[in-house]
């Protein structure tokens, strides 16, 4: 029997197609049978070349093929943001993906994209300096995506909070840096953006806080000033429940200073003015000058609490410390007895001390 070629050749493009997906496949299958253990030296390098940081892979290295080719590195300590000596993360699996003409030459592997499953972050307030230096140095040039981790903040040795089921995506662009934060925090619902201008002399920050079941909404601008942009420009824009706060603020070296700023909710509305110290424990020195004062709603919203949430309404933070210079222009109440108010508040140590208090009553005067 006489197979004609013309049959022969009409199958050949389907011989071709079937040669070259079985090539295709071994190729990118062989890996597998690597031991890319043998190269944890020259990764924990490249590793550090990129980042900066001291990583130690403890566990293994395993090639994976789908959904792209990639590696995954097991257990892995960082070490290095704020000292060579202590652990700043833990790290369960690592996966970098591998460009398809490099997938046997782990040295020219470039860590363009990294997945991080399962970390577990130490944040420490006393080194707050330390990481805003790292991260304004713009070290991180690679897209990076975080899932399923934790975030713990200490004071020194002290958890205080943590971050749970964190997501988070970092992607430079050529014009703008853009990192997204989304986690459990408070027991609420954490959302926050950055954006960071690129290739400007002054480049302009901007930055969105949310915690949902909270209410809280948070947008910032922030803008380096004064000599060598040590000084920073804060506009700030803040919403929380019926709150509002919008002004102006200048931070350099842990101080805060609040100039043309307005607060307002259903109670009260007013400027406020002054400084805050956070170094670590808060130290505030303000002004609140009041252009109204509802007694009668605020009477009335304490009055529906029970007495556990009354309770609560007035305890006071002892890490929080200053002096309040309170003016109130104009008071409602029932009786409408006190007319306007002044009045200087010491908190100290959960305690409030009264320095000084005046009231303006309606048709008397001075009392």
């Amino acid at each position: 029997m006489k197979i004609s070629k013309n049959k022969i050749y009409k199958h050949i493009p389907l011989y071709v197609l079937l040669v070259t997906f079985l090539l295709v496949v071994i190729y990118l299958s062989a890996p597998y049978f690597l031991n890319y253990s043998t190269y944890k030296k020259e990764i924990e390098d490249k590793f550090e070349k990129n980042f900066l940081l001291k990583a130690n892979i403890k566990g293994k290295i395993k090639y994976q093929l789908f959904p792209t080719p990639r590696l995954r590195i097991e257990n892995v300590s960082v070490k290095g943001l704020v000292s060579k000596d202590k652990n700043f993360a833990s790290i369960k699996n690592i996966y970098f993906k591998i460009p398809f003409s490099n997938l046997y030459n782990v040295k020219k592997i470039n860590f363009n994209d990294i997945n991080i499953t399962k970390a577990d972050i130490k944040i420490n307030y006393q080194n707050f300096d330390s990481y805003t230096k790292y991260f304004n140095k713009n070290i991180v040039r690679k897209i990076v995506r975080i899932r399923d981790s934790k975030i713990n903040f200490f004071d020194k040795t002290k958890a205080i909070h943590s971050i749970t089921n964190l997501k988070l995506d970092y992607s430079p662009a050529r014009t703008h840096d853009n990192l997204k934060v989304e986690g459990n925090f408070l027991n609420d619902k954490l959302f926050i953006s950055y954006q960071k201008e690129k290739k400007t002399l002054n480049p302009k920050q901007k930055i969105n806080f949310k915690l949902k079941n909270l209410g809280l909404n948070l947008k910032i601008t922030v803008l380096n000033t004064g000599q060598d942009f040590k000084i920073k420009k804060i506009n700030l824009n803040a919403n929380y429940l019926k709150n509002t706060f919008l002004g102006i603020l200048k931070y350099k070296e842990n101080k805060l200073e609040i100039s043309n700023a307005k607060f307002s909710n259903e109670y009260i509305n007013g400027d406020i003015s002054g400084k805050i110290e956070i170094s670590p424990f808060v130290i505030f020195d303000l002004n609140l000058d009041l252009n109204a004062m509802d007694f009668k709603k605020i009477y009335k919203t304490i009055n529906l609490l029970d007495l556990k949430a009354q309770k609560n309404l007035f305890r006071l933070n002892e890490k929080i410390n200053g002096t309040l210079n309170l003016n109130i222009d104009k008071i409602y109440s029932r009786s409408n007895f006190l007319n306007s108010a002044e009045s200087i508040i010491n908190f100290k140590n959960g305690n409030i001390y009264i320095e000084k208090l005046i009231f303006n009553i309606n048709n008397i005067g001075a009392a």
